[in-house]
């Protein structure tokens, strides 16, 4: 017996454990989890695109001056739920009835004033709508305020592929997140046991410190300083995995950098390192305390 702690003494240095089947595990499962948050992520970012091309088209009498058109126009400008206007995305765009001919005989080759005599279109202005605003509720309650404004005569949008959206996209990520629950779940079992089995042949020599007077801090201090480093370093490993994975699918697939968002990603990798530290921290103090304490009969 004696032996055979003496052995382990010299062969193992307080605090080290089976490194790289550790490193290995905790990097290959908290991969898998990032995978689930970058989905989560850029289902969100699909939504937000899909939403922010959304536009209100607000058609006007035919015969409205051009007095009460410009006022319409100050008032629009005035209100809470316009988006912010860019040199890309101007928030408001008026198009006339002449112009809405145009475009329509330009793309359809078709001239439909030739054929009816007249041009049945009217003025109209396109209001981009903030993303806050988005919601079935709140475009209900703007589609109703706007045509009630005197020479409005009619407010349209794509209310249908709106409301899908907004709903599709709730329920995708509520289901993306139960997921990550569940890998989350796994994960921790899965480092907990790992370590567990690790620390198991650290077990003779752990009561062989306290049998010299070791305190048990100074016992645990070498375990979870390592596994602090091997759950930072799993981490970093799962977080250059997905940003290779990230780099290759938009090489492939080029149009997927719209929904890259490089800052989100970082934040990501931050939280996986942190929560890989914390995993293999809180384990191994748990495994360590319980071979601390354990009776001698349980070690053998």
């Amino acid at each position: 017996m004696q032996n055979s702690i003496n052995s382990s003494s010299r062969n193992q240095g307080l605090g080290s454990f089976l490194s790289f089947n550790i490193l290995l595990s905790t990097t290959l499962a908290l991969f898998l989890l990032g995978l689930c948050g970058v989905l989560i992520l850029q289902t969100r970012r699909l939504g937000q695109l899909i939403q922010q091309n959304a536009e209100l088209q607000v058609y006007l009498q035919r015969t409205l001056p051009p007095e009460r058109t410009s006022q319409l126009k100050t008032l629009f400008q005035q209100m809470p739920f316009l988006a912010s206007e860019t040199a890309q995305t101007p928030a408001i765009r008026f198009i006339s009835r002449k112009q809405a001919a145009r475009d329509y005989a330009a793309s359809s080759g078709e001239d439909f004033e030739k054929v009816l005599g007249y041009n049945p279109l009217r003025d109209a202005f396109v209001l981009k709508i903030r993303p806050a605003y988005l919601q079935p509720d709140s475009l209900r309650r703007i589609k109703t305020r706007l045509e009630n404004l005197g020479g409005v005569y009619e407010v349209d949008y794509v209310e249908n592929l709106l409301n899908q959206v907004y709903k599709n996209v709730r329920i995708i990520i509520f289901l993306l997140l139960l997921f990550g629950l569940f890998i989350l779940f796994t994960v921790v079992l899965l480092i907990d046991n790992t370590l567990k089995i690790a620390l198991f042949s650290q077990r003779l020599l752990i009561r062989s410190m306290q049998l010299v007077g070791a305190t048990d801090f100074f016992i645990q201090k070498p375990f979870l300083i390592q596994s602090l480093i091997q759950g930072a370093s799993s981490g970093l490993l799962a977080s250059l995995l997905i940003m290779g994975f990230l780099r290759y699918v938009h090489v492939q697939i080029p149009e997927m950098m719209a929904l890259y968002e490089f800052d989100k990603v970082l934040l990501l990798g931050a939280l996986m390192i942190l929560l890989g530290s914390l995993i293999s921290l809180l384990s191994t103090y748990r495994s360590v305390r319980r071979y601390l304490y354990v009776s001698l009969d349980a070690l053998h």
